[in-house]
Protein backbone atom coordinates (compact mmCIF):
# COMPACT_ATOMS: atom_id res chain seq x y z
CA UNK A 1 0.00 0.00 0.00
CA UNK A 2 0.99 3.62 -0.87
CA UNK A 3 0.91 5.97 1.68
CA UNK A 4 -0.14 9.39 1.24
CA UNK A 5 0.74 11.80 3.90
CA UNK A 6 -2.36 14.08 3.16
CA UNK A 7 -4.85 10.92 4.10
CA UNK A 8 -5.40 9.61 7.29
CA UNK A 9 -5.81 5.84 7.39
CA UNK A 10 -8.35 4.23 9.92
CA UNK A 11 -7.70 0.64 11.07
CA UNK A 12 -10.84 -1.08 10.40
CA UNK A 13 -9.69 -4.27 11.87
CA UNK A 14 -6.72 -6.26 13.39
CA UNK A 15 -6.62 -9.82 11.42
CA UNK A 16 -3.17 -11.50 13.03
CA UNK A 17 -0.27 -10.86 15.45
CA UNK A 18 3.08 -11.64 15.91
CA UNK A 19 5.42 -11.46 18.93
CA UNK A 20 9.48 -10.26 17.26
CA UNK A 21 12.17 -10.04 20.03
CA UNK A 22 9.96 -8.01 22.67
CA UNK A 23 7.50 -6.04 20.72
CA UNK A 24 4.78 -7.39 19.58
CA UNK A 25 3.10 -6.12 15.96
CA UNK A 26 -0.41 -6.32 15.09
CA UNK A 27 -1.67 -7.10 11.11
CA UNK A 28 -4.45 -4.30 10.71
CA UNK A 29 -7.00 -4.03 7.65
CA UNK A 30 -7.33 -0.59 6.55
CA UNK A 31 -10.60 0.97 6.37
CA UNK A 32 -11.37 1.23 2.53
CA UNK A 33 -8.41 -1.21 1.47
CA UNK A 34 -8.75 -4.99 1.06
CA UNK A 35 -6.38 -7.54 2.30
CA UNK A 36 -3.46 -7.12 -0.10
CA UNK A 37 -3.17 -3.74 1.86
CA UNK A 38 -2.86 -5.61 5.47
CA UNK A 39 0.15 -4.07 7.06
CA UNK A 40 2.10 -5.10 9.87
CA UNK A 41 2.13 -2.51 12.85
CA UNK A 42 3.54 -2.26 16.13
CA UNK A 43 1.75 -2.17 19.06
CA UNK A 44 3.42 0.95 20.70
CA UNK A 45 1.72 2.71 17.37
CA UNK A 46 -1.75 1.29 17.50
CA UNK A 47 -4.68 3.31 19.46
CA UNK A 48 -7.82 0.79 19.02
CA UNK A 49 -8.01 -1.25 22.11
CA UNK A 50 -11.55 -2.13 21.19
CA UNK A 51 -10.08 -3.94 18.14
CA UNK A 52 -7.49 -5.81 19.70
CA UNK A 53 -10.41 -6.86 22.11
CA UNK A 54 -12.21 -8.19 19.74
CA UNK A 55 -9.40 -9.78 18.19
CA UNK A 56 -8.37 -11.67 21.21
CA UNK A 57 -11.89 -12.88 22.07
CA UNK A 58 -12.42 -14.08 18.16
CA UNK A 59 -8.97 -16.28 19.49
CA UNK A 60 -10.98 -16.92 22.50
CA UNK A 61 -8.25 -15.13 24.49
CA UNK A 62 -7.63 -11.77 26.81
CA UNK A 63 -5.18 -9.44 25.80
CA UNK A 64 -3.17 -9.99 29.25
CA UNK A 65 -3.37 -13.88 29.08
CA UNK A 66 -1.95 -13.55 25.36
CA UNK A 67 1.75 -14.02 25.68
CA UNK A 68 1.89 -17.03 28.13
CA UNK A 69 4.89 -19.18 27.47
CA UNK A 70 3.77 -22.78 27.00
CA UNK A 71 6.78 -24.40 26.06
CA UNK A 72 10.57 -23.74 24.63
CA UNK A 73 10.45 -25.17 21.45
CA UNK A 74 14.07 -24.67 20.52
CA UNK A 75 17.26 -22.72 20.98
CA UNK A 76 19.83 -21.09 18.69
CA UNK A 77 23.21 -18.66 19.02
CA UNK A 78 23.11 -15.42 17.36
CA UNK A 79 25.78 -13.48 17.24
CA UNK A 80 26.72 -14.45 20.89
CA UNK A 81 23.72 -14.51 21.97
CA UNK A 82 21.08 -17.17 22.87
CA UNK A 83 17.98 -17.09 22.09
CA UNK A 84 14.92 -19.87 22.38
CA UNK A 85 11.98 -20.42 20.30
CA UNK A 86 8.94 -19.74 22.08
CA UNK A 87 5.52 -21.63 22.19
CA UNK A 88 2.96 -19.60 23.46
CA UNK A 89 0.02 -20.72 25.07
CA UNK A 90 -3.18 -20.70 23.29
CA UNK A 91 -1.22 -20.22 20.19
CA UNK A 92 -0.66 -22.60 17.39
CA UNK A 93 2.90 -23.61 16.51
CA UNK A 94 2.50 -20.34 12.94
CA UNK A 95 2.85 -17.98 16.30
CA UNK A 96 5.70 -19.34 17.92
CA UNK A 97 8.45 -16.61 17.93
CA UNK A 98 12.43 -15.94 18.74
CA UNK A 99 13.25 -14.40 22.36
CA UNK A 100 16.84 -13.28 23.84
CA UNK A 101 17.04 -15.64 26.85
CA UNK A 102 16.85 -12.57 29.42
CA UNK A 103 13.79 -11.99 28.36
CA UNK A 104 12.11 -14.94 29.31
CA UNK A 105 11.21 -15.72 32.82
CA UNK A 106 10.20 -18.98 32.78
CA UNK A 107 13.15 -21.37 34.81
CA UNK A 108 10.57 -23.95 35.11
CA UNK A 109 10.15 -24.32 31.23
CA UNK A 110 13.77 -23.73 30.22
CA UNK A 111 14.88 -26.68 32.84
CA UNK A 112 12.76 -29.05 31.19
CA UNK A 113 14.09 -27.82 27.82
CA UNK A 114 17.82 -28.73 28.11
CA UNK A 115 17.10 -31.49 29.83
CA UNK A 116 15.28 -32.96 26.82
CA UNK A 117 17.61 -30.96 24.77
CA UNK A 118 20.69 -32.90 26.04
CA UNK A 119 18.69 -36.28 26.55
CA UNK A 120 18.22 -36.24 22.73
CA UNK A 121 21.37 -35.02 21.59
CA UNK A 122 23.10 -38.04 23.63
CA UNK A 123 20.59 -40.59 21.70
CA UNK A 124 21.68 -38.85 18.57
CA UNK A 125 25.39 -39.24 19.23
CA UNK A 126 24.62 -43.16 20.40
CA UNK A 127 22.75 -44.06 17.03
CA UNK A 128 25.85 -42.71 14.95
CA UNK A 129 28.82 -45.12 16.68
CA UNK A 130 32.10 -46.04 14.44
CA UNK A 131 32.34 -49.63 13.36
CA UNK A 132 34.95 -49.66 10.86
CA UNK A 133 37.40 -47.06 8.86
CA UNK A 134 37.16 -47.87 5.17
CA UNK A 135 39.46 -45.46 3.29
CA UNK A 136 40.94 -42.06 3.53
CA UNK A 137 41.28 -38.63 1.48
CA UNK A 138 42.54 -35.63 1.73
CA UNK A 139 39.82 -32.52 0.62
CA UNK A 140 41.10 -29.03 0.94
CA UNK A 141 43.89 -29.81 2.56
CA UNK A 142 41.96 -31.61 5.11
CA UNK A 143 42.32 -35.29 6.14
CA UNK A 144 39.02 -37.26 6.05
CA UNK A 145 37.83 -40.72 6.48
CA UNK A 146 35.54 -42.87 5.03
CA UNK A 147 33.42 -44.14 8.34
CA UNK A 148 31.15 -47.40 8.32
CA UNK A 149 28.40 -46.65 11.08
CA UNK A 150 27.48 -49.60 13.46
CA UNK A 151 24.41 -51.38 12.88
CA UNK A 152 24.11 -48.91 9.32
CA UNK A 153 24.21 -50.22 6.04
CA UNK A 154 26.54 -49.29 3.42
CA UNK A 155 24.26 -46.26 2.02
CA UNK A 156 25.07 -44.87 5.53
CA UNK A 157 28.98 -44.26 4.94
CA UNK A 158 30.05 -41.35 5.02
CA UNK A 159 33.10 -39.09 4.71
CA UNK A 160 34.48 -37.39 7.99
CA UNK A 161 36.56 -34.81 8.84
CA UNK A 162 39.77 -36.18 11.10
CA UNK A 163 38.70 -33.91 13.81
CA UNK A 164 35.52 -35.33 13.89
CA UNK A 165 36.96 -38.51 15.07
CA UNK A 166 39.16 -37.65 18.15
CA UNK A 167 37.36 -40.66 20.05
CA UNK A 168 37.56 -43.24 17.48
CA UNK A 169 41.69 -43.52 17.09
CA UNK A 170 41.12 -47.17 17.66
CA UNK A 171 39.46 -47.61 14.39
CA UNK A 172 41.68 -45.39 12.66
CA UNK A 173 44.80 -46.95 13.89
CA UNK A 174 42.89 -50.21 12.88
CA UNK A 175 42.67 -49.02 9.50
CA UNK A 176 46.20 -47.75 8.92
CA UNK A 177 47.71 -51.05 10.19
CA UNK A 178 45.42 -52.65 7.32
CA UNK A 179 46.42 -50.71 5.03
CA UNK A 180 50.70 -51.20 6.07
CA UNK A 181 49.69 -55.27 5.59
CA UNK A 182 48.50 -54.89 1.69
CA UNK A 183 51.48 -55.24 -0.62
CA UNK A 184 51.02 -52.38 -3.38
CA UNK A 185 49.51 -53.81 -6.63
CA UNK A 186 51.48 -54.06 -9.18
CA UNK A 187 51.08 -51.65 -11.87
CA UNK A 188 50.52 -52.28 -15.80
CA UNK A 189 54.20 -51.04 -16.91
CA UNK A 190 55.36 -53.62 -14.01
CA UNK A 191 53.27 -56.13 -15.76
CA UNK A 192 54.30 -55.60 -18.76
CA UNK A 193 58.34 -55.40 -18.12
CA UNK A 194 57.72 -58.76 -16.40
CA UNK A 195 56.26 -60.65 -18.93
CA UNK A 196 59.18 -59.31 -21.27
CA UNK A 197 61.94 -60.73 -18.81
CA UNK A 198 60.01 -64.14 -19.12
CA UNK A 199 59.86 -63.79 -22.96
CA UNK A 200 63.66 -63.42 -22.99
CA UNK A 201 64.74 -65.82 -20.59
CA UNK A 202 62.78 -68.17 -22.30
CA UNK A 203 64.34 -67.38 -25.69
CA UNK A 204 67.74 -67.30 -24.05
CA UNK A 205 67.23 -71.25 -22.70
CA UNK A 206 66.17 -72.31 -26.92
CA UNK A 207 69.58 -71.14 -28.05
CA UNK A 208 71.43 -72.96 -25.19
CA UNK A 209 72.07 -77.07 -26.64
CA UNK A 210 71.22 -79.16 -24.49
CA UNK A 211 73.97 -81.87 -23.41
CA UNK A 212 72.37 -84.58 -25.16
CA UNK A 213 71.95 -83.05 -28.71
CA UNK A 214 76.00 -81.95 -28.27
CA UNK A 215 76.80 -85.90 -27.69
CA UNK A 216 74.57 -86.68 -30.85
CA UNK A 217 76.09 -84.08 -33.08
CA UNK A 218 79.96 -84.97 -31.74
CA UNK A 219 79.18 -88.73 -32.54
CA UNK A 220 77.87 -87.86 -36.19
CA UNK A 221 80.79 -85.93 -36.32
CA UNK A 222 83.00 -89.04 -35.36
CA UNK A 223 81.03 -91.25 -38.24
CA UNK A 224 82.21 -88.52 -40.77
CA UNK A 225 85.86 -88.30 -39.97
CA UNK A 226 86.22 -92.22 -39.65
CA UNK A 227 84.92 -92.31 -43.33
CA UNK A 228 86.88 -89.60 -44.33
CA UNK A 229 89.76 -91.75 -43.58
Amino acid sequence: MEVNEDVTYQVEAVVDHRVRGRFTEYKVRWKGFGPKDDSWVPEAELNCDNLLNKYFKIAGRKVEESYEVQEIMDMREVKGRTEYKVRWKGWSAKYDSWLPEEELNCPDLLNRFHATHLKNVEEEEEKYEVEKILNERQKRGNKEYLVQWKNKGPKHNSWEPEENLENCMDAIKKFHDSQKKKKPAKSLKEVRKGRVAKAVEVEEEQEVESPARSRRTGKNRSYSEFYDQ
